[in-house]
């Protein structure tokens, strides 16, 4: 094979991004803000690094955006966590609060490389709910189209890394087939590569010492190599399953132009591609900005029309629906949707025509392979539910997200309320006895929605145990909320109201009253030589849960007995889907069967398990509708950018009781490599998991 090592190539065709990606081109300006000017989708990211190094360091801009993260931070529930772990599989060992105070003091020679930083730190934590999104994060993202799979034998302790065998679907909808054929890269040669080196390095030290350690969001890390790899995804798509490219794909920084790969071809050919990295602008509006300085203008400041902080591209989720509870009476404005007349089937028709299903996906599935054009496909679409081809017995619940069509519309999250019980109701008619719950990619949302199916699956057992048990921490930033909604109890109900939250749980489905003040007398813990102080305990409200039961009249019979529901999946299941799995694993006993890179090594199959996340728009709307103008508290933002942490920590009841659940480690029991078959057939990897985990006598 010809050794490929052309820097990026410059063409210019049509502006589809699926027909052909617009890339810079070569001109004689020097400025490299200057040379972004145009209708150009996708940039050599060290044009786009000198653009942002041109931009001015403010020490204003330092000191007020240090000042609010830090006044934020000091309600954030794992500081003390993150600075050690018994287990190093979740050991952050991170001093936030020092590297604030190093950030304080560091000189800077632009605004980017002072945001950057803080972004970094908070990005080192691991934790996908632990981020500063700066504004040039939602401004330019950095990618590049060729996805990697770690495949084995199903059997062997470590896989090998290959170019996905369908990296044809992503290259070609991804609008980069000309330019990469410009370079010489033909994606059909690359299909099935061994991948020998990343870089210079044996692939597996890369991945080791620079991929792993960059790879963000998951603590073990394990799930953090799992994340580099590309599988499949429903969430963000309609419901349509659908390839994503995988970590592996995506640059956190603007370092480097290209990205080189040691590969051998299935003839035994061995030679080395070089792939660019293309940063794309991601504004609504062709690039605009001739300086560092009018794009700090446009895209970092608040017009004067704007009220801080209206963040474009926050899509941290809250794992407590805040501002519009999920229920069956609500209909979102001006649609279609179910009404207590109809029956369940009329009124799940009726959610699907407020909330229509999308069947196209970027990087789609071929129709072999997919399963919703199958005969397995039993119903739903931010939730479904299948039976397996070779055995009727079992069936397949995939969650893919809580968080249906982005949370947008109340109709479109009753859809998922209708799918999840018209789905099993499905499942027991078709005469299933066993369930596999597949919550590849999870990455959480609305917290009733896990309620919902934890009460699905355990039936009565869920009401008796009604959740798990939370805590805040005790700060006077978070005292001064809870003071300020038992002041204004016809305040709108946010993260800090009494009246959101039950007493502890303790079987109780009574909410507290609006002047009830959590944080009295309070409970303090020991974590790493440093005193918590946090509130009594709470537990979320079941409103939700209780009208769903009246809905659907619920039986409390549990629809499969504990030892055949078995979790499967890639590992990466967070933030709400992890309270889902832990609920399960907890007061149900449920087992789990993991895809891994390496199943010699443990991996988790859940993560960052807090109990609630909020940010810091999510705090200024709930100050500004309580009346808290107090700015030593409460800092505001003058610029763009988003800061996101964990605001509550859920407890464990049972497997380590009173210990965080983010912090209490539960690896898979079995692990296993996908094969090539494996990776291509969904429903065949269901298959392959039901045979060993369900005894066949």
């Amino acid at each position: 094979m010809v050794a490929l090592t052309s820097l990026l190539a410059l063409i210019s065709t049509t502006t589809s991004l699926v027909q052909a990606i617009p890339v810079e081109r070569n001109n004689d300006k020097s400025d490299a803000c200057q040379r972004m000017i145009g209708n150009i989708a996708a940039y050599k990211p060290s044009t786009v690094l000198a653009c942002l190094k041109s931009i001015p360091f403010s020490e204003q801009v330092r000191q007020n955006v240090m000042g609010t993260v830090t006044a934020m931070y000091g309600i954030s529930i794992f500081q003390y966590n993150q600075l050690g772990d018994d287990e190093p599989a979740l050991n952050q060992g991170i001093d936030v609060i020092k590297e604030f105070a190093r950030i304080n003091s560091s000189t800077y020679n632009s605004d980017y490389e002072f945001q950057s930083d803080l972004s970094q730190v908070m990005y080192s934590l691991n934790d996908g709910h632990h981020a500063w999104v700066n504004c040039y994060q939602t401004a330019f993202g950095t990618s590049h189209y060729i996805p990697i799979v770690a495949i084995g034998d199903g059997a062997s302790e470590k896989a090998s890394i290959y170019i996905a065998p369908d990296v044809e679907t992503f290259v070609a909808a991804s609008g980069v087939g000309q330019f990469y054929g410009s370079l010489g890269i033909d994606p059909t040669l690359l299909a099935g590569a061994k991948v020998l080196k990343v870089e210079g390095k044996d692939v597996w030290e890369y991945l080791d010492n620079v991929a792993i350690p960059g790879a963000g969001t998951y603590q073990d890390p394990e799930q953090r190599l799992t994340s580099l790899f590309s599988g499949y995804s429903a969430s963000g798509f309609g419901g349509a399953i659908a390839r994503q490219p995988g970590g592996f794909t995506v640059a956190q920084d603007f370092t480097k132009d290209n990205i080189t790969l040691g590969i051998q071809l299935a003839s035994g050919e061995k030679g080395d591609v070089t792939i660019p990295w293309l940063t794309q602008w991601l504004g609504s509006r062709p690039f605009q900005y001739p300086t560092g300085v009018d794009l700090f203008n446009g895209i970092c400041t608040f017009s004067d029309n704007d009220t801080p902080p209206p963040v474009a591209g926050n899509t941290t989720e809250t794992g407590t629906n805040t501002t519009d509870p999920t229920t069956t009476q609500q209909p979102a404005e001006g649609s279609e949707t179910a009404n207590s007349t109809m029956t369940i089937d009329e009124a799940a028709q009726a959610l699907y025509a407020s909330c229509p299903v999308e069947n196209f996906a970027r990087y789609q599935l071929a129709d072999q392979y997919n399963p919703l054009l199958s005969t397995s496909y039993l119903g739903g679409r931010d939730i479904q539910f299948y039976t397996l081809r070779n055995d009727s017995s079992v069936g397949v619940m995939y969650v893919p997200t809580f968080s249906p069509e982005g949370n947008n519309t109340v109709a479109c999250r009753n859809r998922y309320v209708y799918d999840a019980y018209l789905g099993l109701r499905n499942l027991t008619q078709a005469g299933v006895t066993k369930l596999l719950i597949d919550t590849s990619n999870n990455g959480g949302g609305n917290i009733a929605l896990t309620q919902w199916l934890q009460r699905l699956i355990t039936g009565e057992k869920y009401l008796s145990y009604v959740n798990f048990q939370s805590l805040l921490r005790k700060a006077p930033l978070s005292e001064a909320l809870v003071d300020a909604h038992i002041a204004n109890p016809d305040a709108e109900s946010g993260s800090f109201s009494p009246s959101y939250f039950r007493n502890g749980g303790n079987g109780s489905l009574v909410d507290l009253s609006n002047s009830t003040d959590f944080f009295e007398p309070g409970q303090q813990r020991n974590i790493n030589g440093q005193t918590l102080y946090t509130s009594n305990p709470i537990s979320d409200s079941l409103d939700n849960i209780v009208e769903y039961d009246e809905t659907f009249n619920l039986s409390d019979e549990a629809p499969f007995p504990p030892m055949d529901v078995v979790f499967t999946g890639n590992g990466l299941c967070g933030s709400s889907c992890s309270s889902f799995t832990n609920f399960l694993i907890e007061y149900y006993n449920a087992t789990a069967y993991v895809s891994a890179a390496r199943p010699a090594n443990d991996i988790e199959f859940q993560s960052f398990a807090a109990g609630q996340v909020t940010n810091s728009g999510n705090l200024y709307e709930e100050a500004k509708a309580v009346g808290l103008n107090d700015t030593t508290l409460l800092p505001e933002l003058i610029i763009r950018g988003t800061f996101s942490f964990a605001l509550r920590a859920a407890l464990s009841p049972n497997i380590a009781p009173g210990e965080f659940l983010q912090y209490r480690r539960f690896p898979a029991q079995n692990r296993y490599s996908l094969t090539f078959d494996q990776y291509n057939d969904i429903i065949g990897n269901w298959e392959y998991v039901a045979s060993k985990v369900f005894n066949k006598a």
